[in-house]
């Protein structure tokens, strides 16, 4: 497969939507692709979609390499000035969702894979993962369920870095209730939305602890969800909180943390604040998908 046969591969993954957990079209074409070189299967993950998986054993006294890639990528946004969802090459440049992250480095796991299982050298398995852009449901299902290997490699964009780590990740659901009143009348009620929103400038004062490899720890709200049509002061509204961490920290201190946050505001209104599971640890020796040994 020379250079125009990945291009023209890429073309077809980019063509063909596959926002995460909506991936069953997607998995579909990577297996009719690895399928050309050998056996492929299915690995269901639960709730999710299914993994492609497919391995080539020369001899079981050889090294056993996976060629790995994620096959979700995140939903369209505003803001493209080309087609999303069609391949637009200009240049030396593809544009279309997923041709960084990572349909690109998948099309060429694709192509790894064909060159091991021709060599003969190594046994190989290609991994095709769903969810990453989630909670990397696929990715610990294959770890749940397959054999060691001596050597992984992930296609991702890493601007040719080795990465030797990732940061751990909480997920929060913040439910903040104020009191309800006419909305001609504010002062009578507490308004759950600017209650809230004073939560979300606290934020940005926090101090995060550094790791000497993996940087700073991190604050995002997600999404946030209040009020009614209606001409009423806004009860409630929910948050959704994305808590990046270093070694180090622990999730427990990082919910104390955040209690004590929201304690510090001297509001009216009440904070509920919980963990939306499942989450990613933060080890004190860096691990990821990635590794350089």
């Amino acid at each position: 497969m020379g250079r125009s046969g990945l291009i023209e591969i890429l073309r077809e993954f980019i063509a063909t939507p596959s926002h995460s957990h909506d991936t069953a079209d997607f998995e579909e074409l990577v297996a009719s692709k690895v399928g050309e070189i050998n056996d492929v299967r299915f690995m269901p993950v639960q709730g999710i979609g299914r993994n492609v998986v497919s391995r080539v054993v020369h001899d079981d006294s050889l090294p056993t390499v996976i060629i790995s890639g994620h096959m979700d990528t995140v939903p369209v946004c505003e803001g493209w000035t080309r087609e999303p969802l069609q391949a637009t090459v200009e240049g030396d440049l593809m544009y279309g969702l997923g041709s960084a992250d990572m349909k690109s480095g998948l099309a060429l796991a694709v192509r790894v894979f064909r060159t091991l299982a021709d060599l003969g050298t190594v046994n190989a398995t290609f991994l095709g993962t769903v969810d990453e852009e989630g909670d990397c449901t696929g990715a610990f299902t294959f770890l749940d369920k397959e054999p060691e290997a001596d050597l992984a490699i992930l296609a991702e964009p890493t601007n040719a870095m080795v990465m030797m780590g990732c940061r751990g990740r909480l997920v929060y659901d913040i439910l903040v209730r104020g009191r309800s009143a006419h909305g001609a009348r504010p002062d009578r009620g507490v308004n759950a939305i600017d209650e809230a929103c004073r939560f979300t400038l606290a934020l940005q004062d926090l101090d995060f602890a550094e790791h000497d490899i993996l940087g700073r720890g991190s604050a995002c709200v997600l999404s946030m969800e209040g009020g009614t049509d209606t001409l009423s002061v806004p009860e409630t509204c929910r948050m959704k909180l994305d808590r990046h961490y270093v070694p180090g920290e622990t999730p427990e201190g990082i919910t104390s943390q955040l209690l004590g946050l929201a304690g510090g505001l001297d509001s009216r209104a009440a904070f509920d604040i919980g963990l939306d599971p499942p989450s990613s640890a933060a080890r004190s020796r860096p691990s990821s998908c990635t590794a350089a040994r």
